[in-house]
């Protein structure tokens, strides 16, 4: 797990505290890294803010050996027969003299709070050796308190299980042996200062509402429209169409024009009405539009089998059924499912029909994930076709070798001391393929093939690599890709060539309507309408407001069917419930945007992991809807996906790791 920021890290620690709710609790926030952390715990839950002011006296001929620590009121020394009591006594004076003017700096006057009988919970940004809270938690126990909760977003293994011992709890998201600072657990760990410090305090003595994240999701702060300056009911029923069946479809089919290329999203990766419906879009699109291929966000060499299946190569599988059954990735269920073996089969039945068999309709995966796959695929190829550029193939396969257990996650750890581990041997292999691709006698989709899998083992290795310094590269990394893939797709089927893409909402709605774009988050939706004229891209979003859904609970869990809670009010999903909207299609038309082009609604969205009891605080992102998609396919209530029940490899590097959509 890596953090953005402290408050990131708060974020995920609120959901983790909701136990201690009703208890009689003090926030005592170690400054300075911990104060913001505390005062947004604090905040959340209405407890009163303490700042934990001790220092540690250190040894007099190593300081950075503490021998004990000293508070506004208490002291505590271990015994050093021979270090002299002067030292020890001076030094106590020394550092409560420091915190008292630390204490009148940051909060003036104002007594500290008796802990006696209370919920103590300790906060700070991170845990190195542990030794100076120890010390602490010895002071604090002292003064009677009703239990003591140490609360922090990474700490080593070792310290967290001395720390356990202490105290009545430790929650502690993130405990690793891999341990090299805390600092390396965020993306931004910048100093805090005094200055902020106070600041804090300011904002925790003054009224409040509850945290709101810019990035994941607490809604009590989200500017959306009120509906005395905005009859949303009127504004959505004159912009939209009811969803009764499939003719219903005609209206959106007619409004996607001449587009190039139409993008579909989805709220969650597991959820059967997002694919049934986009499935008999894409149908509609390909009879009536003579669209040319799908494209979806998963592996392009498991895609790549389905698309031989469904195009009736040689010994391309004899059912839908049996070649999805081999994706083992997980999450597997998002393309191993009846509802995908479905479709397939339709687009295998409609390819069989076809006269001009150059012009069969293509299925191919837009992600990254598949850096040992792309490798298999290759060197089986080049073994027939170029055994010279094999061996540059071997080459780079051999330098990836060392780090094959745990996937992408060893690879990322091991290019921290070398930045560029394997970069220059998958370059190499890339350009040798390129450069011969002309070359290779045999059919073109085969050539195709093989080149995708060698850009996919260069950007693996660029996402592998940026994936542990956490911030928006390996996200963006990712999206150029499926950018660079789709471009890759639409130059091969020719210059009257037309994609559909299935994506999660968080990759097809413009990231610029959305507070992603703040953090420097591109994606898929954003590149696409830059790059091409707006009349050429067409994005249609979904989302529902409660129903089921098939996901984990954490990263490689099993699969299970999970309740979608009503969505939260004054999201988008809530607004349109209540306007009793039932299931229909909602068009982003000027009159959309000229009132709604400046409102910020929460937007749910549900990855492959999903933790519906906390999802008020990680699963809407504030979204401009009108200018986030061209259309928005609102249903009401939805059901979950229907897996193909199969037990994932659990030596794969999961699929949307570590984003999760």
């Amino acid at each position: 797990m890596l953090y953005k920021d402290r408050k990131d890290a708060a974020l995920k620690l609120i959901p983790l505290l909701e136990k201690y709710k009703k208890e009689d609790c003090i926030v005592l926030a170690v400054p300075r890294g911990g104060v913001p952390i505390g005062y947004y715990i604090a905040n959340q839950y209405d407890f009163p803010l303490e700042l934990l002011l001790t220092k540690k006296i250190g040894h007099p001929l190593n300081s950075e050996v503490a021998i004990g620590a000293v508070s506004l009121e208490d002291s505590i020394v271990d015994y050093y027969p021979n270090i002299p009591q002067k030292y020890i006594d001076t030094e106590i004076q020394r550092l409560r003299k420091f915190l008292k003017e630390k204490h009148k700096k940051f909060m003036g006057d104002r007594k500290t709070i008796n802990l006696k009988g209370k919920t103590a919970i300790i906060v700070d940004d991170g845990i190195a050796t542990g030794n100076t809270l120890l010390l602490a938690i010895q002071m604090i126990r002292k003064k009677n308190p009703n239990k003591i909760v140490v609360v922090v977003p990474v700490a080593p293994e070792d310290v967290a299980k001395r720390i356990s011992k202490e105290v009545e709890e430790l929650i502690c998201p993130l405990i690793t042996n891999d341990f090299n600072g805390v600092g390396s657990f965020y993306a931004d760990f910048s100093e805090v200062t005094d200055e902020e410090v106070i600041n804090y305090w300011n904002r925790i003595s003054t009224p409040r509402n509850k945290v709101n994240s810019s990035s994941t999701a607490s809604l009590k702060n989200i500017n959306h429209p009120t509906l005395d300056t905005v009859d949303l009911r009127k504004l959505i029923t004159n912009n939209s169409i009811l969803l009764k069946n499939e003719k219903s479809l005609l209206e959106l089919v007619d409004k996607i024009g001449d587009a190039k290329y139409v993008l579909l999203g989805e709220a969650s990766h597991g959820t059967h009405e997002y694919y049934t419906w986009r499935t008999q879009i894409s149908k509609m699109l390909i009879e009536k539009k003579g669209f040319s291929f799908i494209a979806v966000e998963g592996d392009w060499p498991d895609c790549y089998r389905l698309n031989r299946y469904i195009k009736n190569y040689e010994d391309s599988g004899k059912t839908a059924y049996e070649v999805l059954h081999s994706f083992s990735r997980w999450p597997t269920w998002m393309w191993a499912n009846w509802e995908t073996v479905a479709l397939a089969e339709w687009l295998r039945e409609h390819n069989d029909k076809m006269l001009d068999t150059s012009n069969k309709i293509g299925f191919y995966g837009l992600d990254v994930y598949s850096l040992w796959e792309s490798f298999d695929s290759i060197i089986q190829y080049l073994d027939r076709k170029d055994p010279v550029t094999k061996k540059t193939a071997i080459n780079a396969l051999n330098c990836f070798e060392p780090y094959k257990e745990g996937e992408g996650s060893q690879y990322a750890k091991a290019s921290r001391m070398v930045p560029d581990l394997c970069e220059n041997e998958v370059v190499d292999l890339l350009s040798k393929i390129r450069r011969n691709m002309p070359i290779y006698n045999t059919d073109k989709e085969a050539v195709l093939n093989v080149g995708q899998n060698a850009q996919v083992i260069v950007n693996a290795e660029r996402y592998y690599r940026t994936m542990i310094n956490a911030g928006p590269d390996s996200w963006n990394i990712r999206d150029l890709h499926m950018v660079q893939t789709l471009d890759t797709l639409m130059d091969f089927h020719g210059p009257n060539s037309k994609g559909i893409i299935w994506e999660h909402n968080t990759h097809i709605g413009d990231a610029r309507a959305t507070d992603m774009a703040k953090e420097g988050i591109i994606n898929v939706g954003q590149v696409v309408r830059q790059n091409n004229k707006e009349e050429d891209v067409y994005t249609i979003g979904f989302g529902s407001y409660q129903g089921n859904v098939t996901a984990g609970r954490s990263w490689n869990d099993v699969m299970q069917t999970m309740k979608v809670p009503e969505a939260v009010k004054g999201s988008w999903e809530y607004e349109l419930h209540q306007l009793n909207a039932k299931d229909r299609v909602i068009f982003m038309t000027d009159e959309m945007k000229q009132k709604l082009g400046k409102k910020y609604f929460g937007h749910r969205a549900i990855g492959v992991v999903y933790r519906p009891k906390y999802e008020f605080f990680g699963n809407y992102v504030p979204s401009i809807m009108p200018n986030r998609y061209d259309a928005f396919m609102y249903l009401d209530t939805t059901s979950a996906l229907h897996p193909l029940h199969i037990k994932p490899d659990g030596h794969q590097l999961s699929e949307t790791y570590p984003f999760g959509v």
